[in-house]
Parts: structure tokens; C-alpha cells; sequence
């Protein structure tokens, strides 16, 4: 899953997420879940929705910065004195 704007709207992905979870509860070995952001504050927002689902603590990847990350800046769709750049951040449960 890659920049899926789980903390900012949340409500297209609340049925997508809860099913990924019942999945990965169900499977006696989960897939990675993988999920990158903007930026620290994106991934912070993002982290704080999939922990309040039930999303496990424990991660295979630690929130941090992304190596494959775009090195394009853009401005940002919500707020244009923001600059971003597409999958700067990652992490993995």
C-alpha cells in the first residue's frame, strides 16, 4: 500500500484495512503490510489510525526514512504552503 492517506481520510479505507486485519489475524504467516507517507507528520497520523484499528505494535520496519523514496518535491493538494515528496517515509507490520 503506498501513500494511502490512512490518517488524513480515513473513511474509503476502513472496510480495505479492517479486512487486510482479519486476514493477517487469520494467517499463521501474515504478509507484510507496508504503508509510506509524505512525511514524518503524515506516517505519525498514519501509525496512530492502524494502532487504534488493531494494527499489531510490534514492526517488521520501523517508522523511518524510506531509501526508495521519489526525489521530487511537490506542493501539496491540501495545503500548498507544504512541500512533499511522494514515499519520503516507511514502515511495515
Amino acid at each position: 500500500m503506498l501513500n494511502p492517506g490512512i490518517g488524513t481520510d480515513f473513511q474509503p479505507w476502513e472496510q480495505t484495512l479492517n479486512n487486510v486485519l482479519e486476514l493477517r489475524n487469520r494467517s499463521s504467516r501474515p504478509a507484510p503490510f507496508l504503508c509510506t507517507a509524505f512525511d514524518e507528520q503524515d506516517q505519525e497520523r498514519d501509525l496512530a489510525t492502524l494502532q487504534r484499528l488493531g494494527f499489531p505494535s510490534a514492526m517488521r520496519i520501523q517508522p523511518m526514512d524510506n531509501p526508495f523514496a521519489s526525489c521530487l518535491l511537490e506542493r501539496s493538494q491540501n495545503d500548498s504552503n507544504r512541500i512533499i515528496r511522494c514515499n519520503a517515509r516507511w514502515m511495515a507490520f
